[in-house]
């Protein structure tokens, strides 16, 4: 079964089976993400999963195919400082740096899946 790709018009030049190829990777290394928002109704658990996992594949995508993102902001980490003139920028540090999602910052479809991640119900013991 082809992994229905939300954001593909967000990518220049990938073919199916990179989308593929990108989701096989994720639900390896966030098989979690697939027991997340348990306590809710199955429909919105679904749909949460869904977008989380769209979310992740995009920051793959974009972190392993930088010149092919189109439409959006490849870095949308917040800046610290910039300078016009001698061209520097350095980026604010983000949450706690031993998280394991820390590597999700790197673009702004990982920032969506980090911030989803963080606040499901299950990682905030939260039960409804």
């Amino acid at each position: 079964m082809s992994f229905e790709f939300k954001y593909s018009r967000n990518f220049t030049g990938l073919i199916q089976d990179d989308y593929d190829n990108a989701y096989d990777e994720i639900c390896t290394r966030y098989s979690g993400v697939a027991s997340l928002w348990a306590v809710l109704d199955t429909v919105t658990q679904e749909a949460k999963r869904i977008l989380c996992y769209n979310y992740l594949v995009a920051w793959y995508l974009a972190d392993m195919y930088p010149f092919k993102v189109k439409g959006i902001d490849s870095d949308g980490r917040p800046l610290s400082s910039k300078s016009i003139g001698g061209v520097s920028v350095s980026f604010a540090t983000l949450g706690n740096r031993d998280s394991t999602l820390q590597e999700l910052t790197t673009n702004t479809f990982g920032l969506k899946a980090k911030a989803m991640i963080e606040t499901a119900p299950e990682m905030m013991g939260i039960y409804g």
